[in-house]
This record gives structure tokens, sequence and C-alpha cells, in this order.
């Protein structure tokens, strides 16, 4: 069941230029699983009035007091966030909704782009926090080295492994992006025993599940980040 409430915006972590990630206290805090999304706002509202202008975005959070939301500048809507949201601002979220769930038991791959990391950190997040340890690869192409939100979480993980790739800068990674052929040479013959999570543009996900499946790999879930496409 979905709430609809009332936050605060606590403080932002600025990645990149236009890469922000908000962490956002709800006047009410509901139940939800990793994977999940929500409607964010950045106008109140009232239960009189329709509900206001928003967009939806992964939570990127799990068993915090507070919730985060990863936000890449793209279109009209997130260029007013990135001007309007400060800490103290008040905001109106809903939630949760989603049916990619990723709390299923299990080794997981995990292949993503750009943003589509987002969902994958509540994982994090729940793994943590439910002191489970799977394993779990997770496979990030990204524009910047900056894009890899992920880099200082995964470090007190034993079991959770980031190949990473960049494709706009040099680094110690890898400059393109990522290939099937680096998936499948990672995993090797475990490959089978992973569910796959796809996130990413929907050019991305069709073309990994085609090479997933040629490879004889169906354990696939994806989520394809065209939902959240500004105009």
């Amino acid at each position: 069941m979905t709430v609809t409430t009332g936050g605060t915006i606590e403080s932002i972590e600025k990645f990149h230029e236009d890469l922000w990630m908000l962490n956002i206290t709800p006047d009410k805090m509901r139940r939800y699983q990793p994977g999940q999304f929500l409607q964010f706002s950045l106008d109140e509202f009232s239960y009189s009035q329709p509900w206001p202008e928003s967009r939806t975005f992964s939570i990127a959070s799990w068993g915090r007091e507070y919730m985060r939301i990863l936000i890449k500048k793209t279109g009209r809507y997130t260029s007013r966030i990135f001007e309007e949201a400060i800490p103290g601002k008040r905001v109106s979220l809903k939630y949760p909704y989603g049916e990619f769930l990723l709390s299923e038991n299990g080794r997981k791959a995990i292949l993503c782009t750009g943003a589509g990391i987002a969902p994958f950190l509540s994982l994090l997040d729940y793994l943590n926090k439910a002191e489970l340890h799977e394993d779990i690869l997770i496979f990030h192409t990204v524009p910047y080295k900056s894009y890899l939100v992920e880099l200082g979480d995964i470090a007190q993980y034993r079991n959770v492994h980031l190949v990473p790739f960049v494709t706009r800068e040099n680094c110690e990674f890898p400059r393109r992006r990522m290939l099937i052929d680096d998936v499948i040479s990672t995993l090797g013959d475990n490959a089978n025993q992973f569910i796959f999570y796809l996130c990413g543009s929907d050019g991305f996900l069709l073309s990994m599940q085609r090479e997933l499946r040629n490879n004889r790999i169906e354990r696939i879930k994806s989520e394809s980040w065209t939902v959240f496409k500004e105009v």
C-alpha cells in the first residue's frame, strides 16, 4: 500500500555536475522492498488539491531513517531540481511502487549503466542490515569515474565485487562500454548459477537480454530507465 507524505531534504551529495544524491527524511516512513521506486515532487502537496508535478526515481537506500534518490540532470524537471533543491527544503513523496524486487535469495549479477545503479544501492543497504553474504558482481558502465557512486560502499562487503567501465575519461578502469564477453568471462562456468538484474536504457536492456540468452542464460530481470525519462 502506498503512502503520500511530505518530506525534508536533509543533505545533498554531489558526485558530478549532473549527478546528485538527495537524502530525504519523509514525514511518514512506510516499509518498502529494495528495488522499488517513488514519486518525488519539489512542491508541497495538499489533500484538497491535485498531486503536483513530479518524477519517479528508484529508492537508492533501504532500512535507514531517511531515503536516498539518485538524480541525473536530463531535462526540464530534473534541471529544476538542481536549481531548487537545498537542505531544509520541503518536498512531497508517494511510495512505494514497482515490481523490480531485489530481496530474492541467490547469487546476483548486476548489469547497469549510469544512474541505473540506483535500485542496486538499496540492495547493498539490505544486505548490510539483514547481515546477508550473497555473492554479487556489479558490472557498471559510466561516462566518468565520479559516477561510480557505489565505490565507497562496496569496500565494506566481502562478497560484492565491482567491474567498472568508464567511457569518457582515462582512469584505472577500462575506457569502453561493458561487453557481454566481459560478463561471461568473469562469471565463467558459474554464470547459470546467478540471477541477472539489468537496469538502463531500452537499447541496453534489449542488447544485453539477447546476448545473455544467446549464452543460454534465462534468469533475467530488468528495469528500464525509459520509464523515468524526461522530455
